[in-house]
């Protein structure tokens, strides 16, 4: 995990050094969130002053990052619970076909990462 964190890190410094750096990122993991934020520090950016951050998947350990995390929270117990009834579905016989898209909600946690874009920032 450490070596995945360091080389998302690496992807967000790239980013963030860019002459149109953004103003903001959306981590659609935890190690990317992780990533993003050491990023955000070591390049000596105030988040969410300078940078927003907004991760994907709400676990209790985010509420100790400062500022606390923005977050899109997934069901993940409901994600397992339909993937084990269509995939029981499929084994009986009781469904065929194509594949059968499930869509289902998500919530977004504010919290403190998300701020208006920074005039110094935007290019």
């Amino acid at each position: 995990m450490i070596g995945q964190t360091i080389t998302i890190g690496h992807i967000a410094h790239i980013l963030l050094a860019l002459p149109a750096a953004p103003t903001a990122i959306f981590a659609t993991s935890n190690a990317l969130t992780m990533g993003a934020v050491a990023a955000i520090k070591t390049r000596g950016l105030r988040c969410p002053e300078e940078v927003s951050v907004i991760g994907y998947d709400s676990y209790e350990w985010q509420d100790v990052f400062s500022p606390r995390l923005v977050t899109v929270q997934q069901p993940a117990y409901l994600i397992g619970k339909r993937a084990a009834e269509l995939l029981l579905d499929r084994l009986a016989g009781r469904k065929m076909g194509p594949p059968e898209t499930v869509v289902l909600r998500t919530n977004l946690v504010i919290r403190d990462s998300c701020a208006p874009p920074c005039a110094a920032r935007r290019s």
